[in-house]
């Protein structure tokens, strides 16, 4: 009896090893099952991130293009406006040498008006002198006329 009663006990340790994996087997397929939904939902969140900055990197791509063309047509305009003969850089070039040619003209006419001056300035002293001379001879005549009745 005692190879039945160890063949009973090995048979109940079989039974209670296949109910443990038995019971194991749905352990582990409950925890894959976790792992995958939870899988699932990393996957969804990644996919969901990667669509944001996807549409993200599209709205920043479009708002380059436009910046890029926008400061395109300034730089244009600036470098027009720098180098065409109608550009303000030209226009204040050619104001300058006007400025410069009216400035050389109020030199010559200052200089000429110094000339003025100064033949106004050699006629007012020779005006003096003769104030003087007439002065002079003013008394003259004066000294000679005789003194008048009282």
């Amino acid at each position: 009896m005692d190879n039945d009663e160890t063949d009973g006990a090995s048979l109940d340790r079989v039974e209670a090893l296949a109910e443990n994996l038995v019971d194991l087997r749905q352990q582990f397929s409950q925890a894959q099952a976790k792992q995958t939904q939870s899988l699932d939902m990393l996957n969804g969140k990644l996919n969901q991130a990667r669509s944001e900055n996807k549409l993200r990197l599209f709205t920043l791509d479009a708002e380059v293009r436009v910046f890029r063309q926008e400061s395109s047509s300034d730089f244009n305009w600036l470098r027009g406006q720098l180098t065409s003969d109608d550009g303000l850089l030209v226009g204040l070039d050619r104001e300058m040498n006007d400025l410069r040619d009216n400035v050389t003209v109020i030199e010559v006419k200052v200089d000429k008006l110094e000339g003025k001056v100064e033949e106004l300035q050699a006629d007012v002293r020779e005006l003096k002198t003769d104030m003087v001379e007439v002065k002079g001879s003013l008394k003259e005549i004066l000294d000679r006329l005789p003194p008048a009745a009282a």
